[in-house]
């Protein structure tokens, strides 16, 4: 009975430690794809990283290799759809193509 107890509270430190780990601290530098970003990542990076990141989600997700990623940063400041970046990200390339059409 004591050693099921032991190993009870051990694995409960386990997990503890492992969610205390994964939260980001403020000083911790926010995740580097868009991918794995949340809202509050995004409104601490600098402009620079922030077009960066856009540019660099662009490569993937954008049919236009022509599109500014400044564009992008710019949309993504603006009003947040959702609390995800990366689904932002899609809703604004979505919307800057559009406009880009003749």
């Amino acid at each position: 009975m004591t050693a099921r107890l032991v190993v009870l509270v051990a694995l409960g430190c386990l997990a503890t430690a492992g969610v205390e780990a994964m939260r980001q601290t403020p000083d911790d530098p926010p995740p580097q794809s868009l991918s794995f970003m949340t809202a509050r990542d995004w409104q601490r990076a600098p402009r620079e990283t922030r077009v960066m990141l856009a540019a660099d989600f662009m490569r993937v997700f954008c049919v236009r290799p022509t599109m500014s990623p400044i564009r992008l940063a710019d949309c993504l400041d603006g009003d947040a759809q959702s609390a995800v970046p990366f689904d932002n990200a899609l809703a604004c390339i979505k919307v800057l193509q559009q406009e880009d059409e003749p």
